[in-house]
């Protein structure tokens, strides 16, 4: 799991709080690098660091720290702050990376001040695209950061990384076919109850999250189970659980906790989109869903009462959905991109509710799905998910011909 200190944006950081990644004996591992020196003047010495930041974002993206002195042991731990003399080397660091990397991963690099010199942290998020090749320097090489060591990448590695890059939309739609989902995303089956024409449809609100890339059993069997995916609710808005509550059920897939409500009597009739009769005691309609799935997939859904969909209620529910997601990801080891998806069914039939104390309500404009997608680092989501939440409820909003989400000021902070 991602120590929580390296969730915080490094520009807020204090030489305290990197003094803790010693304190805390936080190991060198797959995600983090030390480093007590940053040479720049020579060849070899650009070479060395454009292959450490291109390891990182051809593994799982992570922090080097340039000026934290470690030990020798196989894991090895950070053994104290060692200062550098850092004038102008951030800026020469940025020039070789930008000049010497193809294409240029997304990194960011911080310098904080110490006594007697500077330790400077670079962040590198994982390459989302093709791998990262050093093209400078004479080098045509790609590298890979493989436990605690930065390796070069066989060709077959190359190979099956720029397949991947070109395969990554067919790839989600693989992974997402071989799972039950409840709300499928290519394809929607509605139901009404033709009966009872003053029951108006409830809207199906859903979020799915599901990793680009991985293994057929990204999360692991012996992960799966009650303790590894409990809610702390430390960041979690209003206290809204994620989780109905329930117990989780465990199966094939992984873990499911769903409230349904009972099936609809027999004499009132269902039909399914095409007309064709369905049998109630085969369909319950869905309440409240959040499935874990171990090939990488992560859903929450639920229905909101019949009068409309309750705006602050809906928005704390999905930035909590955000979050919880992203420590599932995180708890399983997994700090790649994800594929968002945000999406209200039956939205011609949904009243968005903009506030609890009035009657104003809009209706989405000729279309029955309102629907956001994105991609993002699992990292984002477990940091703080309120801008990708803004971005989404934005797009809502929109859906529902409002010019943007009123519950964010101008500058993307909530509006409490």
């Amino acid at each position: 799991m991602i120590p929580h200190l390296l969730l915080r944006d490094p520009e807020s950081w204090t030489l305290d709080e990197l003094n803790r990644l010693v304190l805390d004996q936080i190991p060198e591992g797959q995600r983090i690098e030390y480093k007590s020196t940053l040479l720049l003047d020579t060849k070899s010495q650009k070479v060395e660091v454009a292959k450490d930041i291109s390891g990182l974002a051809n593994g799982q993206g992570g922090w080097i720290f340039f000026g934290i002195s470690e030990d020798e042991s196989p894991e090895p731990l950070p053994t104290e702050l060692s200062p550098i003399p850092a004038e102008g080397l951030q800026t020469r660091l940025e020039n070789i990376l930008d000049s010497a990397l193809e294409p240029v991963p997304s990194y960011g690099a911080v310098t904080i001040k110490a006594d007697e010199g500077s330790i400077i942290v670079v962040r590198v998020g994982q390459a989302s695209g093709r791998p990262v090749m050093i093209q400078g320097y004479e080098q045509h090489r790609y590298f890979v950061r493989s436990g605690t060591r930065t390796r070069p990448m066989n060709a077959t590695e190359v190979a099956a990384a720029h397949e991947a890059a070109s395969n990554r939309a067919e790839g989600i739609r693989s992974r997402l076919a071989r799972i039950p989902l409840r709300s499928n995303i290519a394809e929607i089956k509605s139901m009404r109850l033709p009966t009872s024409p003053e029951l108006p449809w409830l809207p199906y609100v859903s979020l799915v999250v599901a990793a680009i890339t991985g293994t057929d059993e990204l999360i692991p069997r012996n992960q799966i189970g009650v303790a590894n995916f409990a809610e702390d609710f430390d960041g979690y808005r209003e206290n809204r659980p994620v989780r109905s509550g329930q117990q989780w059920t465990i199966n094939a897939f992984g873990v499911i906790d769903q409230v349904s409500d009972p099936p609809p009597p027999k004499e009132q009739g269902v039909w399914d989109s095409v007309g064709a009769p369905v049998d109630p005691d085969d369909e319950r309609l869905m309440k409240h869903r959040v499935a874990i799935y171990r090939i990488g997939v992560f859903e929450w859904a639920h229905r909101y009462a019949q009068d409309g969909i309750p705006s602050r209620s809906f928005a704390d529910d999905v930035h909590n959905a955000f979050l919880y997601a992203g420590r599932v990801f995180d708890q399983v080891g997994f700090a790649n991109q994800l594929k968002i998806w945000l999406r209200i069914e039956h939205a011609e039939d949904a009243n968005l509710l903009l506030a609890h104390s009035m009657e104003l309500q809009s209706r989405a404009p000729g279309t029955d799905i309102v629907e956001y997608s994105t991609e993002a680092e699992a990292e984002r989501l477990l940091r703080d998910p309120t801008s990708i939440t803004h971005s989404a409820l934005d797009a809502i909003w929109q859906g529902f011909g409002i010019e943007r989400c009123s519950l964010f000021d101008g500058d993307g902070a909530w509006i409490e």
